[in-house]
């Protein structure tokens, strides 16, 4: 079995603010078989949102009283609630919470039976809040354990583990699977969660932060090697299409022109703020938005128009859609590592769009039309992948 504690796409660590209690109640009660409360007054999961959101006011310092756990079992293991109750109840003596407020919902709506907990981390008595400190480490010994008691298969997590002769079950390090998770962090590469594989769903598309090519990486890598300052850095991340700015206490890149962004650490851990601070000093805001303007080269015989088609229409108009197009191009550009070393500058928040190559030939969407101030191999690549982007037919 896996157990896994809940996060937000974007977001740093687990949980969330206050008013995630109603929508996380709602979703886990809605679609439940057996729902079951611990330590709430009252006895309708209706109410419960409300009491856990007036309890965690009994501690203001705390930002992410909702805590959201889920215990899911292999497709071909079907438990029964009473078990997927008592496994519940296992993972909550395991990490402390015996005398939170908790709301419990059994799901069969997949081919993988689970159950989920939505859980208040401050104290309806004291107000203390519960710590999360390696939680990840308590939720996995648990699993462990509940298969042995249960008689579930054992499923791979981050540790070995060992059985006593009494049955108690001791976690210990996998040094293999460790230094392949080193190498993946240092590359940018971390597992999707489940927040990001819900956002995706319902755009229909990979998250930037998961679809970055591995030429936009290197070229990222280049300019913060040579970069000597931060107001340095950003001129030269304009020119790239992206920015780097700071967000609570990490990083992000996002692509200008566009509100998608990816954590720092997705282009790899050695883009983290403290890092880059150590690197280039305490974090500098860009001076003044990045500018870069060659509109007025294009010769109107070097263009590629036409219409969206009718089945298309519909979703080329969703307000998704029209947050990942630009994204889209962009990605699709570095996909080619030819025609990703032949861009100088993106300018995707410029009206038009337009993106600049080393030769100075420019490509600009006009949103009906593609413009291009030269045809070369480049250019062509670029046309063709934001028409394919874009719901566009060539003429």
């Amino acid at each position: 079995m896996i157990g896994e504690a809940i996060k937000r796409e974007g977001e740093k660590g687990s949980g969330g603010r206050p008013d995630a209690f109603k929508p996380g109640v709602a979703y886990v009660c809605g679609k439940a078989a057996r729902v079951e409360l611990r330590n709430l007054a009252s006895s309708d999961w209706q109410n419960a949102a409300e009491d856990m959101r007036l309890t965690s006011d009994l501690n203001s310092r705390v930002r992410k009283p909702y805590y959201h756990l889920v215990l899911s079992w292999h497709e071909l293991e079907q438990p029964t609630d009473d078990q997927m109750i008592e496994a519940a109840d296992h993972m909550i003596r395991s990490l402390g919470l015996e005398d939170h407020q908790i709301v419990i919902g059994t799901h069969h709506d997949t081919k993988r039976r689970h159950i989920h907990l939505v859980c208040n981390t401050v104290h309806p008595i004291t107000g203390k809040v519960w710590s999360k400190t390696h939680d990840h480490l308590r939720i996995e010994q648990a699993c462990r354990e509940i298969e042995l008691e249960q008689g579930w298969s054992h499923d791979r997590g981050r540790f070995d583990f060992d059985v006593s002769a009494d049955g108690a079950v001791a976690l210990k390090p996998n040094p293999e699977a460790w230094d392949k998770k080193q190498a993946a962090r240092d590359a940018g590469q971390r597992p999707k969660t489940s927040g990001a594989r819900k956002f995706e769903k319902s755009i229909g598309i990979e998250s930037f932060e998961h679809s970055i090519p591995n030429a936009l990486k290197a070229r990222f890598a280049e300019v913060v090697a040579s970069a000597r300052d931060w107001q340095g850095l950003h001129a030269e991340l304009g020119a790239l299409g992206l920015r780097y700015y700071r967000a609570g206490s990490g990083a992000r890149i996002g692509i200008l022109g566009s509100t998608e962004f990816a954590k720092a650490s997705a282009f790899g851990s050695k883009f983290s703020i403290r890092k880059m601070e150590a690197r280039l000093g305490t974090y500098e805001d860009p001076g003044s938005a990045y500018v870069n303007d060659r509109k007025g080269d294009h010769k109107e015989i070097e263009s590629l128009s036409g219409v969206v088609w009718q089945e298309d229409r519909k979703a080329t108009a969703s307000s998704a859609f029209k947050l990942t197009l630009l994204r889209r191009i962009y990605c699709g550009l570095h996909l080619d590592p030819a025609v990703s070393e032949a861009v100088r500058f993106v300018d995707l928040q410029d009206v038009p769009p337009q993106i600049t190559f080393r030769d100075n030939t420019t490509v600009v969407d006009h949103g009906d039309r593609l413009s291009t101030s030269r045809s070369t191999r480049e250019t062509r690549a670029a046309m063709m992948g934001s028409d394919a982007g874009g719901g566009r037919i060539v003429r």
